[in-house]
């Protein structure tokens, strides 16, 4: 294994940070049961779609502050070079589904990369894959 680690989702901080998320409690048992072991990966493009998320769903101002403890907290904030890119872009390509993530499809191809676990509660994912 490359990195002990894990690549963390959207659908994951969000559950993490606010209470109010029916997977709060799961998002919290996954990183309670990891936190010893395992580095927290954030991909520095899922900063992106979680401050994007999170400024729909409460606000910017919210957005704003919860982006800055996901940053701090993360031991790793990984940024993608131009080959994950292409091979991001070929994951994505593969798929013929209306609504698939190029963030989902990020978070894949790194997983694999780096032979890592992704903490999500995204049905997009294999269950092997998971944390």
């Amino acid at each position: 294994m490359i990195f002990e680690g894990i690549i963390v989702d959207t659908d994951f901080l969000i559950s993490f940070l606010f209470e109010n998320q029916s997977t709060h409690q799961k998002a919290l048992n996954i990183y309670e049961k990891n936190k010893e072991t395992s580095q927290f990966i954030v991909l520095d493009i899922i900063t992106f779609e979680f401050a994007t998320t999170v400024s729909r769903l409460y606000d910017q101002k919210i957005a704003i502050e919860v982006v800055a403890k996901v940053i701090e907290m993360a031991d790793v904030v990984l940024e993608l070079d131009f080959q994950d890119k292409k091979k991001i872009w070929e994951e994505f390509n593969s798929y013929g589904k209306k609504g698939t993530s190029y963030f989902d499809c990020a978070n894949l191809v790194i997983a694999k990369k780096l032979d890592c676990k992704i903490g999500s509660f995204d049905r997009f994912y294999p269950k092997e894959i998971l944390a």
